[in-house]
């Protein structure tokens, strides 16, 4: 570590720790655990705060629904991330969409005109008299926007966070806290709603599609002699840099695909993608390749939806494709498939079992301590091709456990 890299990781954790002691001092209180379900909790207006990713937000979707069953308000409103509020604009399960940036308060000296719209999110919200605050990451931004929301009952998950050189458990933070036992994300949420006295529905993400959306993803198709075929989606992008299977893999099936298939390929990703979707174009020498990058959320769900196939990295998409009943050949190295993976029944998890998982940098670090990304490279494009002949073929449907299949 140089000099400089060393200096920013000190000023990281202070910067961490300072903020941290902050909302300790004046929001912690003592919890109650809350295991059980609630028959007796009324509340008029319900707010759900998730602070999180793509993936994480369609994960959250069927303890929205639950949520709306056992409440019957107008919509249970959510606070977003700015970057997710297209997910759930038509849900009907949703009313109103608050957005706020992630630890807006370092945004007062960053960026002043963020951090003021920030505040003015948190004072609408404080407006709106919430019965019931659920927040579903816990995590330290969400803890922070649950206490300033002032609901008459704030609840959230005993989760262990760490910012700078602290380490607590977020349940101190809440009203009633609920103790997770459950391993998947997606029944994570679920788990907490139950504690409400929520049923607990299907565990099928859904991502509602808009109109306007449908519309321009059809005229993009139409554009480019999509319209009607059958055709396969490619997500090859990721956050995380350790995600990525590599480009020239994802070139190998796309060839793989025209060839023995006949079938051309839309490479989606957002516009920094776009250097990566034309490289495995070029590397996969297979001309007919649609490259479609810096599209709208609503947009590429939409193209998800219609193809026959959809591939892709452990990363948003992958979720999008299960809300919209795609199925999907989603490959995983890092991550734990047990933990985030889409529970959909028509779905082929690939992970090759190494000696090094589970992963000691795992969104630490952007690069593997092996100096490439040992575990993705394990899985072969043939592996891939494999699998999406698999699921055209009808395989796939069954009701085994999709977090088993493909384990090699």
């Amino acid at each position: 570590m140089s000099l400089i890299e060393l200096i920013r990781y000190i000023a990281k954790q202070f910067v961490e720790s300072a903020e941290f002691l902050l909302w300790k001092v004046i929001f912690s209180r003592h919890g109650r655990n809350y295991h059980t379900g609630s028959n007796g909790l009324r509340a008029d207006k319900v707010l759900v705060i998730q602070l999180d990713s793509i993936g994480d937000v369609l994960m959250s979707t069927p303890a929205l629904k639950s949520l709306q069953e056992r409440f019957r308000t107008g919509g249970i409103d959510v606070l977003l991330l700015p970057h997710t509020r297209k997910i759930l604009e038509a849900d009907p399960d949703v009313g109103n969409i608050f957005v706020c940036p992630k630890r807006f308060w370092r945004q007062l000296f960053l960026d002043p005109a963020s951090f003021v719209r920030a505040a003015r999110t948190i004072m609408s919200l404080r407006k709106m008299n919430y019965g019931l605050c659920v927040d579903l990451g816990g995590t330290l931004e969400s803890v922070v926007c649950a206490r300033l929301a002032d609901a008459k009952l704030a609840v959230g998950p005993c989760r262990e966070i760490k910012s700078g050189v602290f380490t607590e458990n977020t349940g101190r933070f809440y009203d009633r806290s609920v103790s997770l036992t459950e391993k998947h994300v997606l029944r994570q949420y679920l788990q907490i709603v139950a504690a409400l006295g929520c049923s607990v529905p299907d565990e099928e993400e859904e991502y509602f599609i808009p109109g306007d959306d449908r519309a321009k993803s059809g005229d993009f198709l139409r554009e480019n002699g999509l319209e009607g075929a059958c055709f396969i989606v490619m997500h090859p992008g990721a956050k995380w840099p350790p995600r990525r299977w590599p480009a020239e893999n994802f070139a190998g099936v796309v060839k793989m695909l025209f060839v023995q298939k006949g079938l051309r390929t839309v490479l989606v990703g957002s516009g920094a993608d776009r250097g990566l979707l034309q490289e495995i174009k070029v590397q996969s020498g297979v001309q007919g390749t649609v490259l479609a990058y810096g599209l709208g959320l609503g947009e590429v769900a939409s193209i998800i939806r219609r193809a026959r196939v959809f591939i892709g990295n452990d990363s948003g998409p992958a979720h999008i494709a299960a809300a919209v009943g795609t199925p999907s050949v989603v490959l995983f190295g890092p991550g734990d498939p047990d933990k985030c993976a889409p529970l959909s029944r028509n779905i082929v998890v690939i992970k090759k079992k190494i000696s090094c998982w589970p992963c000691a940098i795992y969104f630490r670090r952007d690069r593997c301590e092996a100096g490439t990304n040992f575990c993705l490279q394990q899985i072969k494009p043939a592996d891939v091709f494999t699998a999406a002949e698999r699921l055209m073929g009808g395989w796939g449907t069954s009701h085994e456990d999709p977090l088993r299949s493909e384990q090699g």
